[in-house]
């Protein structure tokens, strides 16, 4: 009942966004489509898509495009605030919700996505044919422990919760990789790694320099590399030029704590540029 109720929340949150009528209806008509196909002959996970908005969508549990839809419901407002046309990257990327997102509503000349749970990269593959590394950011570069619960949405550098299964992962500094080093222009850096955002802030602080806006979820109330406090004193520290101009969704447990808040970052220094 508490996932039907979930569902419904999020339909109605799409409602109100200034999206047009005709693709909420399609997403609405897909989503249950999907989740009714799932309950009754099951899903293969690399193996089971959609067709939304005229291209191919892969997921990897019986969900569908439910997590797809919160994407668009925790993001849309994005769109007030970043211009359309730049070169996003997305660390955290999951099996490419906000890949698909931000070539969609945000119109990204291209996205580099980061993932480093090699079963969860598997399908990030067929979302995103470019530009993906099957790779954590990480100020130590080099293999590290990542905690995987039930649903890779979660997966950590930081152990958080119990039954845990444990992975090894390659990690690198976002700022030692040469191709993005060389990039002209960055539009958007998105950072969504459950709880070890700071570390991979201080992974990236070159490149942040360099994007006109970063987006981070940052971590009020769950175990992490750093928490909200911490993290804005690193970026005034560190990171002056950018200024928070805008709180987005918090992500709250299921007993209403508040467990992070997305907070988008402009940088203005480039203004000077």
């Amino acid at each position: 009942m508490n996932l039907i109720f979930r569902s419904l929340h999020l339909d109605w949150q799409m409602a109100l966004l200034p999206m047009p009528l005709g693709r909420k209806l399609e997403f609405y008509f897909k989503k249950y489509w999907v989740l009714a196909k799932n309950i009754l002959v099951g899903h293969t996970t690399t193996k089971s898509y959609v067709k939304l908005f005229g291209e191919k969508y892969y997921y990897d549990d019986k969900f569908g495009i439910a997590f797809l839809q919160s994407v668009y419901v925790d993001h849309y407002d994005l769109a007030r605030h970043v211009p359309q046309g730049g070169v996003v990257i997305d660390i955290g990327a999951n099996i490419g919700q906000f890949n698909f997102f931000s070539r969609n509503e945000l119109k990204a000349s291209a996205v580099y996505s980061f993932e480093p749970i090699k079963e969860t990269f598997e399908v990030l593959k067929l979302n995103a044919e470019k530009n993906i590394y099957n790779l954590g950011i990480a100020s130590d570069a080099s293999e590290q422990i990542f905690y995987m619960p039930e649903t890779s949405l979660m997966a950590s550098s930081c152990k958080a919760g119990n039954n845990l299964k444990e992975i090894k992962v390659k990690c690198t500094r976002l700022d030692e990789m040469p191709e993005l080093c060389n990039l002209k222009s960055i539009q958007l850096v998105k950072i969504d790694t459950e709880g070890s955002e700071l570390d991979v802030v201080k992974a990236s602080t070159s490149i942040l320099r360099h994007a006109e806006f970063a987006l981070i979820e940052a971590s009020v109330a769950r175990e992490s590399a750093g928490d909200v406090v911490e993290l804005t004193s690193y970026m005034r520290q560190c990171l002056p030029e950018l200024k928070l101009i805008w709180i987005g969704r918090h992500f709250d447990s299921d007993v209403g704590t508040t467990m992070a808040v997305d907070y988008l970052f402009r940088n203005d220094g480039m203004k000077a540029n």
